[in-house]
């Protein structure tokens, strides 16, 4: 699907939780953010079929990052070449960072000791030092 005009990628559903989602993908996933908001780089994006009009589209997202939270996705409704951001996850991770600045263990963002935990294990695990 092309688009047509820039301004297509920014129709939201519910704009005030896209804009938490979006300054927070910013901060937390700077790939993943350059993919949505850089109009070649979202054209590049490959789209998977869910229901209806509804798409989801992995972004770049670290290893590690991957391993703890899941992979990075948006999902959007697409109609007549007109995009229609709906969700953008892990929703929960994101709004967090949204609401205070979370702290970071090797340039993965955390907010509690589980996930400084599930960290260090995934570290671990990727690296082979069982």
């Amino acid at each position: 699907m092309k688009l047509n005009r820039w301004k297509d990628i920014h129709i939201f559903k519910n704009e005030n939780e896209m804009r938490k989602l979006y300054r927070s993908l910013a901060i937390y996933n700077k790939h993943g953010y350059y993919q949505l908001v850089i109009p070649e780089r979202f054209r590049e994006l490959t789209w998977e079929h869910l229901e209806d009009n509804k798409y989801k589209s992995y972004l770049n997202t670290d290893l590690l990052f991957e391993k703890v939270y899941g992979k990075c996705y948006v999902v959007a409704e697409i109609r007549e070449n007109n995009y229609r951001i709906i969700d953008i996850q892990p929703k929960g991770l994101l709004l967090d960072g949204y609401r205070r600045l979370l702290k970071t263990y090797r340039g993965i963002p955390y907010r509690d000791k589980q996930d400084l935990d599930k960290i260090k294990i995934m570290e671990k695990l990727i690296n082979g030092n069982h």
